[in-house]
């Protein structure tokens, strides 16, 4: 019962996201300066809130600020609703900043997608046979890269990069 819930939940959530993609009306440009930051006004009845939305070495920033007190989570749910594209996928980061008002999202990076979609542009393909999953993986030529090397998906940027620092070595060791 609570996990049909959850899921009645997830999906009335991901409809509404949609349509206010699709749809904004809440948040308003205000300006968009040199650098391709860009300062909109998200307001409700009695607290609006100041939005500021910048793409940091290709990944997306969002910070949202009250005037005396943090935005709520439906703001900041109605602010990534109408700002990011759909695919985005952010995280709180706690700690950042010198106004006690203001909530910072950053764009998750380095996830297992990013590692398959590098994987895919390098030319390997998905290699998977049934009941034997020492060979499972994504294979180029002989080079098997396992399902268990691939990172998951709360990994870090830093993590993404070892994990390509893993293959190209494993590339060099089968060229030698």
């Amino acid at each position: 019962m609570i996990n049909e819930e959850k899921l009645r939940m997830y999906r009335e959530y991901e409809r509404e996201r949609k349509s206010l993609n699709q749809h904004p009306y809440n948040c308003k440009l205000i300006r968009t300066l040199p650098n391709g930051t860009q300062d909109f006004k998200l307001g409700f009845w009695f607290f609006k809130c100041t939005i500021v939305l910048s793409k940091e070495m290709g990944l997306w920033h969002l910070s949202v600020s009250g005037r005396n007190r943090k935005p709520s989570p439906r703001q900041l749910f109605v602010a990534q609703a109408e700002l990011l594209p759909l695919e985005v996928k952010m995280l709180e980061r706690k700690g950042i900043g010198i106004d006690p008002f203001c909530v910072h999202l950053f764009q998750l990076s380095g996830t297992m997608r990013d590692a398959i979609d590098w994987l895919e542009e390098r030319g390997y393909q998905r290699d998977y046979v049934f009941g034997n999953s020492k060979n499972d993986g994504w294979r180029k030529g002989e080079l098997l890269i396992p399902y268990s090397s691939l990172p998951n998906d709360s990994m870090e940027t830093v993590k993404l990069r070892n994990f390509k620092a893993y293959v190209i070595t494993q590339e060099t060791s089968v060229q030698k």
